[in-house]
Order: C-alpha cells, then sequence, then structure tokens
C-alpha cells in the first residue's frame, strides 16, 4: 500500500468517525427535545392538579443553551479528531523517511561489505594461484633434481667396470 493509498484510508476512517460523531449528536439533541417536551407536559400537569408549575425549567432558551452545547461540544471533538489525525500522519510519514534512510544506510553498508569480500576473495584467489605455482614450480624443480639425480647415479653404474 503506498503513502497514498494509506492517507486516503486515514482520511475515510476520519470522516466516518465524524459522521457518526455529528450524528450522535444530532440524535442526542433530539432525544433531549423529546425528553424535555414530555417533562414539560409533566410539569404542566402537575401544575394543573395542584403543584408547582416547573414547566419554565423546559424552555426555548434551555433548549437552545443544551443544543449549542452539544453543538460546540461536538466542533471540539471533531477539531480534536482532525489535529490527531494530522500529528498521526506527520509522525506516520517521519516515521516512513526514518525506515527509508536507514534501510538506504544499511543497504549501503552490506553493498560496500560486499564489495570489500568480493576484493579479499580476489585477493585470497590471488595468493592461492600463486602459492599453488611456487608449490608446482618447487614440484618441478625436485622432480627435476630427481631425475637428474637419478640420472648421474645410472651413469656412474655404468662406468663403473663390473
Amino acid at each position: 500500500m503506498n503513502e497514498y493509498e494509506a492517507q486516503n484510508r486515514g482520511q475515510q476512517t476520519v470522516n466516518i468517525a465524524e459522521i457518526v460523531l455529528q450524528q450522535s449528536a444530532r440524535l442526542l439533541e433530539t432525544q433531549a427535545a423529546a425528553a424535555r417536551a414530555v417533562m414539560r407536559t409533566q410539569a404542566r400537569s402537575f401544575a394543573a392538579l395542584g403543584g408547582p408549575d416547573w414547566s419554565s425549567l423546559y424552555t426555548q432558551e434551555n433548549e437552545r443553551q443544551f443544543s449549542e452545547f452539544l453543538k460546540t461540544s461536538t466542533e471540539q471533538a471533531v477539531s480534536l479528531m482532525r489535529q490527531t489525525n494530522e500529528t498521526v500522519r506527520q509522525f506516520q510519514q517521519i516515521f516512513n523517511q526514518l525506515v527509508s534512510e536507514q534501510t538506504n544506510q544499511l543497504t549501503a553498508q552490506i553493498r560496500t561489505s560486499a564489495e570489500e569480500i568480493g576484493q579479499r576473495t580476489q585477493q585470497v584467489q590471488q595468493q592461492v594461484r600463486e602459492a599453488s605455482q611456487q608449490t608446482a614450480q618447487q614440484a618441478r624443480s625436485a622432480s627435476e633434481q630427481a631425475l637428474q639425480g637419478s640420472g648421474a647415479e645410472e651413469r656412474a653404474r655404468t662406468k663403473r667396470p663390473a
């Protein structure tokens, strides 16, 4: 997955979370409005039966304040989610750069080490060739000397009277 796809998925996740949060706030606001209407009705019924009138607790002003509170809270939560997403995105980008740089450095070190090993191998091969040539030369010289020595003995035997 490339960086664009990862960023796009992250953005989709945030968008879905924002939508869920905003819709949840709207649902809560609707449920609170319904609860206030029921409570206002109950308060008026209680007042009709001779109790104190508490329906003023459930006024439009209180409903507006609650709606503003929900709206502000939701906007702050969405803003916080966006900031968090941006921070995570920046962290991922920096982390990816760091991993990429370290991978490049490691690759360069491995390449350098491989080149050094190759050079050392060539040097060892050259030393082995030289040693084998020297050994072969020494073996030839020894065999020539042995042949010359046995030829001299043969001549000496043939010169001796029997």
